[in-house]
């Protein structure tokens, strides 16, 4: 090793030259690696390829656009591009609750009333329909007349079984309507005996009571369906094909059950009403009778004598007459609000077999029998 200043010649590890005193420093080391070291500990690198073909890829199909929707029960507050319905809303757009439309420009699934509302609807949505309900009422009072009421109840509600909307006729009372009613009343009277045995239920203590309501129920469902079959095929001998009114019975029981019996039961809840409402106005005025009888008698020194003791038959006389005469009122206004009952129902049901049992409709177009 030599001085870089001097040229003397150096010891090895010497730190300063013995002849010129300067400082030895030692020179830097290159640490250069040859091409034969670097080939060697290089990973070998294949050469690319001059020419390389092109793979073709299968096309990937990409989903259409789909327009920007609000969220479900939201809608935007301003409107969107009509120019393009894909472009997503701009700037500041926020979305506000909507309770009615689910999606921005679909308007909200109507409602399908139940068999019984339909059937309310249709009477109150009829012309006129006070005056031809009230006329339906009272003509359930007369015993002929009544049949003409049954008939016409009953078609009107076939009507609804045919897929008819028709409202409230104005008044068909020819023979088909009054036969309607006749086997109408027929097909009630059988149904009356085969009920007979129910009435030895009653004594059964506690639940005598509600097994004949139950039992008058389904039964009653059952009958309204036969009534609706034999009006449906115009002919009586449909109301006793029993197998077939079985099968469409049992299909939505429980919404038959509420187009034939509520709307009875709902007007029978308002008769007892009224009729108590009645019996309570006679039993204050008939009080009030015997009050001043009593003063007058007293008064003229007949004293506690009672009118049975003075004239016993005139007073048994008189209290037939009253009784009567309340059984009829009782029974008039019986009647009469069954017969807001009987057109309601039978559209009820009507509206029933409509939705659950329209192949009667189509058979009956090839039936030859009728009951003209």
């Amino acid at each position: 090793m030599q001085c870089q200043k001097c040229g003397n010649e150096l010891s090895q590890g010497s730190a300063y030259c013995g002849k010129c005193g300067s400082k030895v420093e030692e020179p830097a080391v290159e640490a250069s690696v040859s091409s034969s070291e670097t080939s060697a500990f290089s990973p070998v690198q294949e050469a690319a390829p001059a020419y390389q073909p092109a793979v073709s890829q299968p096309a990937v199909p990409q989903p259409a656009a789909q327009p920007i929707q609000a969220p479900v029960g939201y809608a935007p507050t301003q409107p969107q591009n009509s120019a393009n319905p894909y472009a997503r809303p701009e700037a500041g757009v926020s979305y506000t609750a909507h309770s009615q439309t689910p999606h921005q420009g679909q308007p909200p699934m109507p409602t399908q009333r139940g068999c019984l509302g339909a059937a309310f609807h249709d009477i109150i949505s009829s012309p006129g329909w006070i005056k031809r309900v009230l006329l339906l009422m009272v003509m359930k009072c007369v015993p002929i007349l009544s049949f003409y009421a049954s008939g016409y109840n009953v078609q009107w509600g076939a009507q609804a079984a045919r897929g008819s909307n028709a409202p409230l006729p104005k008044g068909v009372f020819d023979r088909k309507t009054f036969l309607t009613g006749l086997f109408m009343a027929l097909l009630t009277t059988l149904l009356n005996i085969a009920n007979v045995w129910m009435f030895a239920l009653n004594f059964i203590p506690f639940i005598g009571f509600i097994l004949v309501f139950a039992i008058n129920l389904f039964a009653g469902a059952f009958y309204s369906l036969a009534v609706m079959r034999m009006a449906v095929y115009k002919a009586l001998g449909q109301a006793f094909e029993l197998s077939e009114i079985f099968r469409a019975y049992k299909k939505r029981i429980g919404s038959l059950l509420a187009a034939a019996c509520v709307p009875a039961i709902i007007v029978n809840v308002v008769f007892v009403l009224v009729l108590v409402l009645i019996l309570l106005i006679m039993a204050a005025v008939s009080f009030a009778g015997s009050s001043m009888a009593y003063g007058y008698s007293s008064y003229s020194g007949f004293g506690a004598m009672s009118m049975f003791s003075y004239d016993p038959v005139g007073a048994v006389l008189g209290i037939i007459s009253a009784l009567g005469v309340m059984f009829f009122v009782i029974g008039a206004l019986f009647f009469f609000f069954n017969g807001l009952a009987e057109v309601w129902s039978m559209r009820a049901v009507g509206l029933w077999v409509a939705r659950f049992a329209p192949e009667w409709a189509e058979e009956a177009k090839d039936s030859k029998e009728s009951l003209s």
